[in-house]
């Protein structure tokens, strides 16, 4: 069973996702720090350049809009958010914290994949 809290950093983190889960890499930009730091298993990305490089290679696998929030908990500044999406129809799952910074946007990204190597 899955629970879904939808706070304010939930509700902004799940916008996040949904923009690059349907191409819309501009709008998912937006949503970033220009120094957002982001760990995803064994990579770092540091900047706002080398993630959105990242998030482009991810959202190049993805199947669009197959973006399924399984859980998510969070509080104005804080949100962890398990996700699945579909790669050639096929599930792939992420665990995911995230941190905002003063001004509202990601500072801090961090993310276990089980699926397919982005």
């Amino acid at each position: 069973m899955s629970e879904i809290t939808e706070t304010p950093a939930v509700a902004f983190v799940r916008a996040h996702m949904e923009a690059y889960t349907n191409g819309d890499l501009d709008g998912a930009r937006g949503n970033v720090a220009d120094d957002v730091q982001c760990y995803t298993n064994e990579i770092h990305l540091d900047g706002i350049a080398q993630y959105m490089e990242g998030l482009a290679r991810f959202a190049a696998m993805l199947d669009p809009g197959s973006l399924r929030i399984l859980s998510a908990r969070g509080d104005e500044q804080k949100a962890i958010v398990m996700t699945e999406h579909t790669v050639g129809g096929q599930p792939f799952a992420s665990a995911r914290t995230f941190e905002m910074d003063d001004t509202g946007k990601i500072k801090e990204e961090r993310v276990v994949f089980f699926g397919p190597s982005a």
